[in-house]
């Protein structure tokens, strides 16, 4: 039994407060993408970093490159999840933000993106060493308590009204 619970234990590794670690280095990561620090987020991505966004493949230089050329003041990260595996954390989140309704006329619909990101701690600190993002779908509507229903698919693009579409009309 004393075996038992000793091979349990050994399996059972964590890096110390893993669960509230990878929350604030996506936190950090965002910090710096909203205040446009190129150079605090240059820092935390690794040299052998690799994302895939919008069915493109980078590399460090080529994701420096991208992030530069987005906005992300009206993007926020929620619903994080974290794993770990020895120096390594797996976190995968959404990203909401707002996107223009098909038919524009001012109307704003918000949209989610599933992200997953690799942490690994190195001699430097902790590093991003992997990103991955898919293609944004609106949130499921929370009025609809009916779970069974079926989901509209991936780029099908209902309304999220927020009120903020019909007082920027008035």
């Amino acid at each position: 039994m004393i075996v038992a619970m000793a091979a349990s234990l050994q399996a059972q590794v964590r890096l110390p407060n893993c669960q509230v670690r990878g929350d604030q280095l996506e936190e950090d990561m965002w910090e710096n993408l909203w205040k446009q620090n190129w150079d605090g987020a240059a820092k935390l991505i690794s040299p052998a970093f690799q994302s895939i966004r919008d069915n493109k493949i980078r590399d460090r230089d080529g994701e420096i490159a991208f992030i530069k050329t987005q906005s992300f003041k009206f993007h926020f990260p929620h619903n994080y999840q974290t794993t770990y595996s020895g120096d390594a954390v797996i976190v995968s989140y959404k990203i909401g933000h707002y996107a223009d309704a098909p038919g524009g006329k001012g109307k704003k619909i918000r949209v989610d993106v599933e992200a997953l990101s690799v942490w690994r701690h190195t001699p430097r600190g902790w590093q991003w060493v992997a990103h991955v993002e898919t293609a944004g779908a609106p949130p499921a509507q929370s009025a609809k308590p009916d779970n069974s229903a079926p989901r509209a698919s991936r780029g099908t693009v209902e309304r999220w009204d927020t009120g903020l579409a019909d007082a920027e009309a008035k």
